[in-house]
């Protein structure tokens, strides 16, 4: 578990980190030392699964099929009340999210996205969406990560 790959930006209450690089669109030109460092990472450990979390928009998506389809859900359908989406891709290589950055390093890794409703406006202040921003009070934010939780473990249980 990485508790947070932009700590700079987490510190600011942005999601660029001090050099002004948007770590999530950074997986293909990897200009930011927080992104060659997760992918190495991924590299070096190989995992399964990762499982990016994100805000502001009450969400759960997939990349690459497989177990992160059927971790994210079950996930989006015990903590959202929804159907997972296609975590997506960005065609433009300098845009490319970290999770294409980790398929290009470790090809056919599968990734789930988790984007948790914002807690207030002054949390993610700067989506690229603004207007899908959703917020929600910190109960129901707290209550959706225990289904999370709980939705993640049942379905690993599963995949042992």
């Amino acid at each position: 578990m990485i508790p947070t790959l932009n700590p700079d930006g987490l510190e600011d209450g942005t999601r660029n980190n001090a050099l002004g690089v948007d770590l999530n669109r950074d997986g293909f030109s990897k200009k930011a030392a927080e992104t060659r460092a997760l992918l190495q990472f991924t590299s070096e450990l190989q995992p399964v699964l990762s499982i990016h979390i994100h805000a502001p928009y009450s969400w759960v998506g997939s990349f690459n099929g497989g177990t992160a389809s059927r971790v994210a859900s079950r996930m989006a359908k015990e903590a959202f009340n929804s159907r997972a989406m296609n975590a997506g891709t960005n065609s433009k290589t300098e845009g490319w999210f970290l999770w294409q950055g980790q398929d290009q390093v470790l090809p056919g890794h599968q990734s789930v996205l988790v984007e948790f409703p914002a807690v207030s406006e002054l949390d993610t202040p700067n989506p690229p969406n603004p207007s899908q921003r959703v917020v929600k009070d910190v109960e129901t934010v707290r209550r959706s990560a225990q289904l999370l939780l709980q939705a993640l473990a049942g379905v690993m249980r599963t995949l042992s």
